[in-house]
């Protein structure tokens, strides 16, 4: 009989071992971070939820003519989920002077791509906003310039929150 495979997912398992107890502890590589590297992942929390609430912001301002308009709600969702990403990401690399391996590798590897897709959406929907506002003059257009200011901002975060993250995700 063939072997099942093993699930790639689930590798991380391994590096736990029983005691005679029956507890389980972490004997895999982990992680030391110095003041620096704290910092910058305190950094990295507070620029996630400044960029999701820049963009919880927006989604709630009323009077902007964005419901009905395709090209400016994906790339609004797509901030929305980014910037939830990046702030449950930054989150997941705890709170301790230690972060174990296989935590970095998927919160390393989020907190690179997560950010920068974020401000990408962010700034394609401030233009969409912009665009709509000043094209159809429809909705409440101070409310739709400060939409797009918001979503800028939210993509200002986000550019910040890459360029941490790159400094953090070095060992």
């Amino acid at each position: 009989m063939e072997k099942k495979k093993k699930n790639w997912r689930r590798d991380y398992l391994d590096d736990f071992t029983a005691d005679e107890n029956g507890r389980y502890s972490y004997t895999g590589r982990s992680f030391s971070l110095d003041a620096g590297k704290m910092k910058t992942r305190r950094q990295l929390r507070l620029l996630g939820f400044l960029a999701f609430g820049s963009v919880f912001a927006a989604g709630c301002l009323p009077g902007t003519d964005s419901g009905g308009r395709f090209y400016i709600l994906l790339p609004y969702l797509a901030a929305f989920a980014c910037g939830g990403g990046c702030v449950w990401q930054a989150l997941a690399l705890g709170f301790s002077g230690e972060i174990r391996a296989y935590v970095f590798k998927r919160a390393g590897a989020a907190l690179l791509f997560l950010p920068a897709a974020g401000f990408r959406a962010a700034l394609l929907t401030a233009a969409a906003e912009a665009f709509a506002a000043l094209y159809f003059r429809k909705g409440i257009f101070i409310f739709q310039l400060l939409y797009a200011g918001l979503m800028l901002l939210s993509a200002v975060f986000f550019g910040l929150s890459r360029r941490e993250s790159k400094k953090f995700c070095v060992f």
